[in-house]
């Protein structure tokens, strides 16, 4: 699991999800 930046917001998520969402 990877932390992922969204919408300014550090969300847990699966290291595939994570590096999608990356940007």
């Amino acid at each position: 699991m990877s932390y992922s930046r969204y919408v300014g917001h550090w969300t847990f998520s699966q290291g595939f999800l994570g590096t999608t969402i990356n940007d």
